[in-house]
């Protein structure tokens, strides 16, 4: 089992403030980092841990949610662990916390907080843009990936799978061409 990412009550405070549980506050040591069409972000400054909300769960999100974000993440760091992908891409660490809303249970996403340069400004790096897109994620456009420091990218919203995650490694014949093209 992977190490876990975050904790229960730093989940559990962005998810009170989200949704509404009065006298809520993230603190100082917190930066709101915004959100897309699907989720809200929040930063734990000490521990370089966001916290992903999801925002609404209408029926057209269901592709791109919170558990389709961490049931992608978990099978990429898979792959990247037993060494099947990962020479320009890494997978950021990931965990879920579960809470009830109600008679529903909701999950915050808590990610490693990659620092560098938002997708849109990582042209130069072709050859790992294209080990990027060959993961199979639907929706890898400029703001759902960073490059560090060194030149590695980071796809950091991976929720975005519309054609639910299909490993390119799924079967042994797709795994001899894979490797060739990586």
């Amino acid at each position: 089992m992977a190490a876990l990412i975050g904790t229960r009550e730093h989940a559990r405070r962005v998810f009170e403030l989200h949704h509404g549980s009065p006298g809520t506050r993230l603190g100082d040591d917190w930066q709101d980092v915004g959100g897309g069409g699907c989720r809200h972000v929040y930063l734990h400054e000490p521990t370089s841990v966001v916290y992903k909300v999801q925002q609404s769960y209408n029926s057209w999100i269901e592709d791109y949610g919170n558990d389709v974000e961490l049931r992608n993440a978990r099978a990429l760091r898979r792959l990247e662990e037993r060494g099947l992908i990962g020479k320009y891409v890494s997978i950021p660490k990931t965990s879920g916390f579960r809470f009830k809303d109600g008679d529903d249970t909701r999950l915050i996403v808590a990610m490693q907080y990659i620092q560098g340069i938002i997708g849109w400004d990582a042209r130069s790096r072709p050859e790992a843009r294209k080990e990027l897109f060959s993961l199979g994620l639907a929706d890898m456009h400029g703001y759902n990936y960073i490059m560090d420091e060194t030149g590695r990218l980071w796809p950091i919203d991976m929720g975005s799978t519309r054609y639910r995650f299909r490993s390119p490694f799924a079967d042994k014949r797709a795994l001899g061409s894979a490797r060739k093209n990586v």
